[in-house]
């Protein structure tokens, strides 16, 4: 009988969910994912999940609850860092934990630890997640060089426009990327802007190499691997001249965010004076509000190349709404 493996749709799922996928089905498993998040996924997870944790956690719980009882083995690594120099966040390092002490009745659960910081490599940990599905670790090797093909063929990034447009508007958008993909918790952010006749450009399209020059100024290294991207993805974006206005999507308790977004927009007000917004998302975040701070920040943006020529109205370098 094949062993199925469930993974929850969540957090950093969405990054590496190819790795993942090609390793457990080369291994001879099935692989189920839970559902898009939804109405009933969210409040399930609300209900198991501590009060402190973030949105993004409490929602990964409800996508654990789906799961439960579906499957063989559930798929909740530990993961500690995947730089050198550099780790997750407390919740993502502790994840196997928050969930074994919140969900009841679970299978077995796959929480090997990766650590790249402590033991220089990945491989290790990988293999002894292989050795709980096959005792075969040529098996195991192979199918781990397999997702790493995978992986690399995912992360080519797309080509970012840099040729300003005279008759569109482009949007940047930063933050985690589980922030950004997950539709249900942002509310369908990125359609409604797209719908709007506005193109949009991710945190998750811009690659290390175009990052790192403008990280290499900043006065300390950014020892999240998360903060590290979006603060290098912001800066980023705000040298390009095509960009005409940033969004920043954040979740409410954040401790990552809370560091790096007022940096990234003080670095604004020196670089470029251009619109800048702030999203804060949690469980009362009400999509009416969002989608009216959302409209007053687009007519803005077409109103500054319309009417005022990208110079500010109320005499500052930024607007932020």
């Amino acid at each position: 009988m094949t062993v199925r493996v469930g993974i929850p749709k969540g957090l950093l799922f969405y990054e590496y969910e190819s790795f993942w996928r090609v390793f457990f089905e080369s291994l001879g498993v099935e692989v189920i994912f839970s559902p898009d998040t939804n109405k009933d996924i969210m409040k399930n997870g609300l209900k198991l999940c501590e009060e402190e944790a973030c949105l993004p956690v409490k929602i990964f719980h409800g996508h654990v609850l789906e799961l439960a009882d579906k499957v063989d083995m559930l798929f909740i690594p530990r993961i500690r860092s995947l730089h050198y120099r550099e780790y997750y966040c407390p919740m993502i390092c502790g994840l196997p934990e928050m969930v074994k002490n919140s969900v009841s009745l679970l299978p077995s659960v796959i929480d090997d630890t990766i650590d790249y910081y402590k033991h220089r490599y990945y491989k290790g940990g990988v293999v002894r997640m292989g050795l709980k599905i096959s005792s075969d670790q040529s098996k195991i090797k192979k199918a781990y060089c397999k997702a790493c093909k995978g992986l690399q063929n995912k992360n080519d990034y797309q080509k970012i426009p840099t040729d300003k447009n005279e008759k569109s508007y482009t949007i940047a958008i930063i933050g985690h990327t589980y922030n950004l993909t997950d539709h249900y918790m942002n509310m369908n952010l990125i359609k409604k802007i797209k719908g709007e006749g506005f193109q949009v450009l991710t945190s998750c399209m811009v690659s290390c190499g175009k990052t790192q020059p403008y990280l290499s100024k900043v006065p300390k290294r950014i020892f999240w691997s998360c903060g590290r991207e979006i603060l290098g993805a912001g800066l980023y974006y705000m040298h390009q001249q095509n960009i005409d206005g940033i969004i920043y999507v954040s979740c409410f308790g954040c401790g990552v965010d809370s560091l790096i977004e007022p940096y990234l927009s003080q670095q604004l007000k020196k670089v470029r004076p251009i619109p800048y917004l702030v999203i804060s998302l949690d469980e009362h975040t009400g999509e009416a509000g969002l989608n009216t701070r959302l409209e007053a920040f687009l007519d803005m943006i077409r109103w500054r190349r319309s009417c005022a020529n990208h110079i500010s109205s109320y005499g500052g370098n930024l607007y932020s709404c």
